[in-house]
């Protein structure tokens, strides 16, 4: 019986080190949204004219999505500038808690015009709190953008008159 306690015990110290080491980081660097984590919430003039509001609390960004004859997925943003490597996979974990079903558009793209998108994907919104993922791939920038700032990018725009709680963020390679 002591040895094939000392055999688990041996076997668990093996391999223990190399799943701690193999475990990706988060790229985002924290799971909580805030300003001080470089997170920012944009709206237009006149969403915020409506009664839109963004705001980060506890860790968390709440919000509330009003519809206005102008909205479009793009009305409402939240992004985070971070830098991937081309070519390489990447995964998005979240927490979200909506009152309305729908999608939400992600984009890695660059921060300032033309906005080149270089990879996206859409999040399958249910109603309630739920986790959810998403995976993509980042392309090649093309030839005179290389070395732009990038940013990670979600539009909630397309959830009108909703209310939304967004937590526990995670970007991870994918290996």
């Amino acid at each position: 019986m002591k040895f094939i306690a000392k055999f688990i015990v041996t076997v668990l110290l093996l391999f223990l080190p190399w799943g701690i080491a193999n475990a990706s980081e988060n790229l985002l660097g924290s799971k909580d949204f805030s300003s001080e984590n470089g997170w920012v919430a944009w709206m237009p003039k006149a969403a915020s004219e409506a009664g839109c509001t963004f705001k980060f609390e506890n860790g968390r960004v709440i919000f509330k999505s009003v519809a206005t004859t102008e909205q479009k997925p793009s009305f409402l943003q939240l992004s985070k500038v971070v830098q991937l490597e081309a070519g390489k996979r990447y995964k998005i974990k979240l927490r979200i808690k909506s009152n309305k079903s729908g999608l939400v558009p992600v984009y890695y793209n660059i921060s300032k015009p033309p906005f080149t998108i270089y990879a996206g994907a859409k999040i399958t919104l249910n109603v309630g709190e739920n986790d959810y993922d998403c995976a993509f791939i980042v392309k090649k920038a093309k030839v005179g953008e290389e070395g732009q700032m990038c940013r990670l990018m979600f539009f909630w725009g397309g959830l009108k008159d909703a209310d939304i709680e967004v937590s526990n963020i995670t970007l991870t390679e994918i290996k």
